[in-house]
């Protein structure tokens, strides 16, 4: 047997596997260094704070969920109106005013299964500059034969995040009893159950 044959056949077979080797742990690299780009840039991109959003009553998305028997849903349009991209994300605390300013104690439930709108995903929505995201919240104008308490909202306060800071959105006719949903911000309007 050859040695010198057996030397040159090792070195190149070594050869290739140091190659091979190499482009693996180079498209290791390029593929390691990609995600963590994205996860930074993800990171980079802070909550929506109230000053980057104006907020309204929907009355055209309002109209697309119907209800029944005196159930209803009102939806907030929240457009981003700053220079830079935020996020919003799960269900945002949600204050409810009367015609003084006065917040009134309401029942809430959050991401619950109402008349209308099923639990919903919660969803990180990332919203760019003059771009939309929706808030729906759901209540009932029937007292249950006076067992449950009524109340005239004038006006909704949305918290985004743990900041003091709220949305004001003023709302047409709410009169609502018993309890509230109030479901996850997210990219499009759901469709109503029924």
């Amino acid at each position: 047997m050859d040695l010198g044959f057996m030397d040159a056949l090792m070195w190149k077979t070594s050869a290739c596997v140091l190659r091979m080797l190499a482009r693996i742990c180079a498209g290791f690299l390029l593929v390691s260094s990609t995600a963590y780009a994205q996860t930074e840039e993800a990171r980079q991109i802070s909550d929506c704070r109230p000053a980057q959003l104006s907020a309204v009553e929907d009355q055209a998305a309002l109209d697309q969920v119907e209800g029944g028997l005196g159930h209803h849903a009102l939806t907030v349009a929240v457009q981003n109106i700053s220079t830079s991209t935020c996020v919003l994300s799960g269900v945002p605390k949600v204050r409810f005013l009367d015609r003084d300013g006065r917040v009134m104690p309401v029942p809430v439930c959050e991401n619950c299964v109402s008349y209308l709108i099923p639990k919903q995903p919660v969803e990180v929505v990332r919203l760019a500059p003059k771009a939309w995201a929706y808030l729906l919240v759901a209540y009932t104008i029937n007292d249950n034969d006076g067992t449950w308490p009524c109340r005239e909202i004038a006006a909704l306060e949305v918290h985004t995040s743990r900041q003091a800071d709220a949305l004001s959105v003023k709302t047409r006719e709410m009169r609502s009893c018993g309890q509230i949903y109030v479901f996850p911000f997210t990219r499009a309007i759901p469709q109503a159950q029924r």
